[in-house]
């Protein structure tokens, strides 16, 4: 069997299919987008219990915080056969949030929901533009969150890690290990969801306010002192890196005297 496919270049190239090597690409190309789409999957769920307890939070009669979750900008349009849609912006971090008066120095910032049912994530699974924005929060003097939950010999774990920490460590990836170092781990609360379903969350709430109570963020051990993503971890792209230049201006006043 013989298929044609488009190269980058625009240009047309002959794939012959029966060649080993050729399937194997194949293969390849077909496990990634499963491996996407498990990753979606799985992000999506963790969002919907988040924004449950966007709901369940208002509840209450002197509320300590405000979390809200940022829908995605979507734009219709009307083609010969059907109706579709696509995302016509870029898209803000999943959610934002305010605290009440009770709180220190942190007065709000954003969250960045990211899920794997596997005990890894890596550190490109924040895009360009979600890292860009929780930076700025940072810069801005607010908390730059990443929600990160794993999956460890089938228990799931769940951790807040600052912006600031989120390339930390000479690895091109983090566990629960990893990230029970450069971030706080957070226990599960039962909460009911919209169809009045018990479900477990993770108590974002209670890791924000020990960020709050400590003045900031914790020290961390000596070997994860410095920056490391991804092209400054391979010698060849090293000079491509800007990740110390990005993350060089950012300065939390941490005195809650005045």
């Amino acid at each position: 069997m013989v298929r044609k496919k488009k190269t980058a270049t625009g240009l047309t190239n002959t794939i012959r299919s029966s060649l080993l090597s050729n399937r194997e690409d194949i293969m390849r190309q077909n496990s990634r987008k499963k491996r996407g789409k498990s990753a979606h999957d799985s992000g999506t769920s963790l969002e919907k219990k988040i924004e449950s307890l966007c709901f369940w939070y208002r509840d209450d009669e002197n509320p300590e915080w405000e979390l809200i979750r940022n829908y995605e900008g979507v734009t219709k349009s009307e083609g010969r056969q059907k109706q579709t849609q696509f995302t016509s912006v870029v898209n803000s971090c999943d959610f934002s949030f305010w605290t009440s008066n009770n709180f220190g120095f942190v007065m709000g910032g954003m969250i960045e929901v990211k899920n794997r049912q596997s005990n890894r994530i890596n550190k490109t699974t924040l895009s360009h533009h979600q890292k860009d924005q929780l930076i700025r929060l940072e810069k801005l003097g607010h908390l730059g969150l990443v929600l990160v939950c794993l999956v460890e010999n089938e228990i799931e774990r769940c951790f807040l890690v600052p912006i600031t920490y989120w390339w930390r460590g000479k690895k091109t990836s983090h566990n629960c290990d990893d990230l029970s170092v450069i971030g706080y781990e957070l226990s599960f609360i039962k909460i009911n969801d919209d169809h009045g379903r018990e479900i477990l969350v993770p108590d974002i709430l209670t890791g924000i306010k020990k960020i709050d109570a400590e003045g900031g963020y914790k020290e961390l051990p000596k070997e994860y002192n410095k920056n490391y993503d991804n092209k400054k971890l391979h010698p060849q792209r090293a000079q491509y890196s800007t990740i110390d230049d990005e993350l060089r201006d950012i300065t939390i006043d941490l005195d809650t005297d005045d």
